[in-house]
């Protein structure tokens, strides 16, 4: 019988010791993911329309679409087989520069200057075309999030990141 209770006493400590370990490591691992967990482009405009600063922004192409995987070269400095996931979503009208960019590149590697080239290039298309937006094009917002590089030109580029990070 002590023998039996031995047994027991062993077996438990055992599984306690188990259930502690896993949920050690699920702690860790939830925690890390915190705020760094993988988005889609499609899911990261999702967030951003949660925030009314984003309504205009009215059309959205993204990775596997046949316009924006043509003209991902031209938008972004990158061919379309580069990427693991990307897209844009803007104004449908054209009449002012707010968008917002994803690209993940394929190899993992940061996008940053990618996204920095787009906002030179969006610069340049509105320069003489509405040099009012100049000043929101020179503030926008570029950063990682959710395993992508991100890039906003809004007057609400803020509101519009805090929505996406939610």
């Amino acid at each position: 019988m002590k023998k039996f209770k031995n047994a027991v006493r062993t077996a438990l400590l055992i599984a306690a010791a188990v259930l502690l370990l896993c949920s050690c490591g699920k702690k860790t691992e939830e925690s890390s993911s915190q705020g760094s967990q993988s988005l889609t482009a499609a899911q990261i405009f999702d967030k951003a329309q949660q925030s009314s600063s984003a309504d205009m922004l009215d059309s959205r192409l993204t990775l596997g679409d046949d316009t924006f995987d043509q003209s991902c070269e031209k938008l972004f400095g990158v061919s379309a087989d580069k990427l693991a996931d990307g897209g844009v979503m803007y104004i449908s009208s054209g009449a002012a520069a707010d968008e917002i960019s994803v690209i993940k590149l394929s190899d993992g590697s940061s996008a940053k200057q990618l996204l920095e080239q787009r906002r030179d290039d969006r610069r340049g298309d509105f320069e003489g075309y509405a040099p009012d937006e100049l000043e929101k094009i020179d503030s926008a917002l570029i950063f990682e999030y959710g395993g992508a590089d991100i890039m906003i030109i809004s007057d609400n580029a803020e509101q519009i990141a805090d929505a996406i990070k939610k």
